[in-house]
């Protein structure tokens, strides 16, 4: 069972409550069984402000397949680049899919180690962006075909994931989780689109 994590609200006061993350990485419950628990908010409007044992702070069960780092939102280049129109809907949720049911917690663990900063990095800096677009764009368009979304896949893409995803495995073996929701907060249509509303 998951220890329960003391969140802060981002308004009204920063009032605090202690609950237990879902396994969709969003939605806060008052109690670890999310089919008896009552729903107390989200991350879109409350912070984790525990200090110690982060990884738990940000991931509903070590065990579960369906963890937050596992989450759809858990892509966040080709989720900035979505946010900005520049990859379409059916291949960012292709990408989503394909990083839940085939990517372990540890390659998104060590891929949030590194791409969390830098999608800061890329909305400061227009090269920063111009040398992450190729590489985001066809490692999604090779993601959605792997998952039979578009009929095309790309060599690009295919180099991209056999260079990336093992890199990203080790750097996860010898980090903690990143609290990479924080990046949506300011940017509700995006908020919207992760869980699974009309963006």
């Amino acid at each position: 069972m998951p220890d329960p994590v003391v969140y802060t609200s981002s308004s009204g006061g920063g009032r605090t409550i202690t609950g237990y993350l879902g396994s969709d990485g969003v939605t806060i419950y008052s109690g670890p069984n999310q089919e008896t628990a009552t729903v107390l908010g989200t991350t879109a409007d409350m912070s984790y402000s525990n200090t110690t044992n982060e990884r738990d702070a940000v991931t509903s069960s070590d065990t579960s397949s369906s963890s937050t780092s596992s989450s759809g939102s858990s892509r966040v280049v080709c989720t900035h680049f979505y946010s900005k129109g520049e990859i379409q809907k059916d291949v960012w949720r292709a990408d989503l899919a394909f990083t839940k049911a085939n990517l372990s917690e540890t390659t998104v663990r060590g891929y949030h180690f590194w791409a969390v900063p830098y999608v800061r990095l890329m909305r400061r800096s227009e090269l920063a962006e111009k040398i992450m677009r190729p590489i985001a764009l066809h490692r999604a368009q090779e993601l959605a075909y792997q998952m039979g979304v578009v009929d095309k896949g790309s060599w690009r893409g295919k180099l991209a994931r056999l260079a990336l995803e093992p890199l990203c495995f080790a750097i996860g073996t010898c980090v903690g989780a990143s609290d990479y929701m924080a990046l949506w907060q300011d940017q509700p249509h995006v908020l919207k689109a992760i869980n699974g509303q009309t963006a």
